[in-house]
């Protein structure tokens, strides 16, 4: 790499990223280095032409922290979301929780897709084998009569 040293460090790295978008440098797709004008011809866009300040904005070391942090929420969330899905379940099973508000004709009144599938993965793979799930009623009678429960509930 050539060129100096930000007060970041991240000006050659970052002009680097942004090489392709003016037909410039290399980049790597599906396992092979092309160039940037291949790339750009690839999917069929033109070139970027750079006004006054925009390369300078390009190089901005905010723009490769935001990037990077889009990056982590979008990749973790799904991890996050899956386990909150399996704590949920953990505790519906400890708790001998209902399982009725997980069945389909609840969703389909708003069918809003994350609860969807949530509820979904929830009856069809956290709870599969439970006994909340395979004996409700028995389980929900043993609920009511149990003193604990009396307690937890403050009756």
């Amino acid at each position: 790499m050539q060129g100096s040293l930000g007060a970041s460090g991240d000006l050659v790295p970052l002009a680097h990223l942004t090489l392709p978008l003016v037909g410039l440098g290399e980049v790597e797709y599906e396992g092979k280095v092309i160039s940037g004008a291949e790339m750009l011809q690839k999917f069929g866009w033109q070139p970027i032409q750079l006004a006054s300040k925009e390369g300078l904005a390009l190089l901005n070391g905010t723009r490769k922290t935001w990037a990077h942090s889009l990056s982590g929420l979008c990749c973790k969330s799904h991890r996050l979301s899956d386990w909150a899905d399996r704590i949920a379940a953990m505790s519906l099973d400890a708790y001998f929780g209902l399982t009725a508000p997980f069945i389909d004709a609840v969703h389909r009144a708003r069918p809003h897709k994350g609860q969807i599938v949530t509820a979904a993965r929830m009856r069809r793979k956290l709870l599969e084998g439970s006994e909340i799930v395979t004996k409700p009623s028995r389980m929900y009678r043993t609920r009511i009569r149990s003193g604990a429960f009396r307690r937890f509930m403050g009756r």
